[in-house]
């Protein structure tokens, strides 16, 4: 029996029976008068009695139930067809069954139950010897047409059902292409990923870094605008990955807990930064009943707000941009709500409509005007969608616009610290007090994550690649591990599981986090299962690095 859905087969099931039990009353009422045994009758009942228990108790499983309802109405139909009357009126009723069994599409039944009719004119035959004594050219006649009919019954049936199975293939085929397509999409935007982030990783890093050094005020301001472009690259990255993802359905939620304050920190500081040289009055309202803490996939909220933000610098020239945030309680936890307002350009109903329905710009002049792939407000949208959230958007041409983002969130269920036990001053976390190892196989990563980290204040060493970073861990001890997961020759999988291994284990307790340039949203996952602490996604940002280490080390040195 081929493989079906729960509700056809549970439909299939009860139609045949039905079909079955309604053929078989009547059948034993036409032999009513042909003076069979009542004993036999009795049995008759009993066994439609019977398919129904084993149907009622889902005795075996549904092929072989589905069989033994087909041997039953074999042995009804040779036993009704036994009856010299009855054989020409046997076809019409075969044919009915074979009608119900080619919906289950498996020619080993219709075979089954087709071989009863030769079998009953074999047995008028031969046996009874009816047909040879009384072959009438209208018995004859009747014979052949029963013949044909129950034939082509057969032969229509099995081609309905070779017709399916070749659709069937066809689908499948189909759908292996398609998921291959997808694999080598999501293949190809991890190697993109890596290629493009690698450069930006070193453009933003020792932009960063320079900017926390005391330099002439000219030049740290051409420093921050060559940083500002990096981080613009870095998300129009960003967007390109999202809406491919979106388009591809692997976009993955990596939902954990988050800082709501942080996350607030980092939709302003694009508020702040991205003006662009316009004289525009920005404003970040905060609303402090918002709960600290929440769990969902703060980094989808972030690059979704990135975009709208970006959007309503785009087409605001003059004016103001306020971003709001708020929160709602709700029975199923907490409407997080974001509130983009500019006094830019606006849109009309029409175009609003558009924005719903994929990328769009204003446009051709507003397009060479503004900078951005136009896709900005397309990719926050699914996003919000992605998360169960909605885009509220209200607009008037020339008098700029108002957009409401409200994404459902989960309250964070936060463990209560432990008191605080006295430590001693060779125990502390000091950064001075924490050596970290880097491992990439980027000399230029490895400059940009070390002058990062030692900024902070912590000890760092570096190693080109797997096999030296491994021999340094077999050497010297290390409070933190940052490892690059795509490397040549040993690769981050394959050193991750050789660190953990040597001396005896010593590793194991370390914190060794992932720096990744794989963007995509399944990466997380898929790292933390390999047995990684946790990523940092690459281009890296020293705020990024801080927090990761002072979460994962939680206050104390490994001993």
């Amino acid at each position: 029996m081929k493989q079906k859905g729960k509700e056809f087969e549970i439909s299939f099931h009860l139609i045949y029976l039905c079909v079955l039990t309604i053929l078989g009353l009547v059948m034993l009422w036409v032999e009513t008068g042909a003076g069979r045994p009542i004993v036999i009758r009795i049995l008759c009942l009993l066994v439609l009695i019977l398919i129904w228990v084993a149907h009622c108790t889902q005795i075996g499983t549904a092929s072989q139930r589905v069989y033994f309802y087909t041997i039953t109405a074999t042995l009804f139909l040779m036993y009704y067809g036994s009856h010299r009357a009855s054989i020409t009126d046997m076809p019409l009723v075969l044919c009915l069954i074979l009608i119900v069994l080619s919906l289950q599409e498996d020619m080993g039944l219709i075979y089954l139950i087709s071989i009863s009719y030769p079998l009953m004119i074999l047995h008028h035959i031969f046996i009874t010897q009816y047909l040879s004594e009384n072959m009438t050219k209208l018995v004859l006649s009747r014979l052949v047409l029963g013949v044909v009919c129950v034939g082509l019954s057969v032969f229509i049936s099995h081609f309905f059902i070779r017709a399916n199975e070749n659709k069937r293939q066809e689908l499948l085929k189909m759908q292996k292409e398609i998921e291959t397509s997808r694999n080598q999409t999501k293949n190809l935007l991890a190697n993109v990923s890596h290629e493009l982030r690698t450069p930006i990783t070193a453009i933003n890093g020792m932009t960063e870094i320079l900017l926390q050094r005391q330099l002439d005020e000219s030049l740290m301001g051409q420093i921050d605008d060559i940083h500002q472009s990096g981080q613009r690259i870095q998300s129009q990255i960003n967007g390109i990955l999202d809406y491919a993802e979106l388009n591809t359905g692997t976009m993955v939620l990596n939902e954990q807990v988050y800082n709501v304050r942080e996350l607030v920190d980092r939709c302003a500081y694009t508020l702040y930064a991205n003006r662009d040289g316009k004289n525009l009055a920005v404003s970040v309202d905060v609303d402090s009943a918002i709960p600290t803490f929440l769990y969902g996939d703060g980094e989808k909220i972030v690059r979704a707000m990135h975009q709208l933000i970006d959007n309503a610098y785009k087409f605001t020239n003059y004016g103001s941009i306020r971003l709001r945030v708020f929160s709602r309680r709700e029975d199923y936890g907490i409407n997080l709500i974001f509130e983009v307002s500019d006094t830019g350009v606006g849109m009309s109903k029409e175009l609003i409509h558009r924005l719903f329905e994929g990328a769009y710009k204003e446009d051709a002049d507003s397009a060479r005007l503004t900078s951005g792939l136009g896709i900005g407000f397309t990719i926050a949208h699914e996003l919000t969608r992605a998360m169960n959230g909605f885009i509220y958007v209200k607009s008037r041409v020339g008098n700029g616009t108002d957009i409401r983002v409200t994404i459902p969130q989960k309250p964070a269920v936060i463990e209560a610290k432990k008191p605080i036990e006295p430590v001693k001053e060779e125990q502390t976390t000091a950064p001075g007090n924490t050596r970290i190892l880097v491992i990439d196989d980027e000399r230029l990563n490895l400059k940009v994550v070390r002058g990062m980290l030692e900024t902070v204040g912590y000890q760092v060493k570096i190693a080109e690649g797997g096999s030296e970073g491994l021999a340094l861990c077999e050497l010297e001890d290390f409070d933190f591990i940052f490892l690059d997961y795509m490397m040549p020759g040993m690769d981050g999988e394959e050193t991750l599981r050789r660190i953990r291994s040597v001396r005896n284990g010593f590793y194991q307790q370390v914190p060794i986090v992932a720096l990744t340039a794989n963007a995509a949203s399944s990466a997380r996952v898929q790292l933390l299962e390999l047995g990684f602490d946790e990523f940092v996604e690459k281009p890296v940002e020293i705020e990024r690095l801080k927090r990761v280490v002072e979460e994962l080390t939680g206050g104390n040195k490994n001993e």
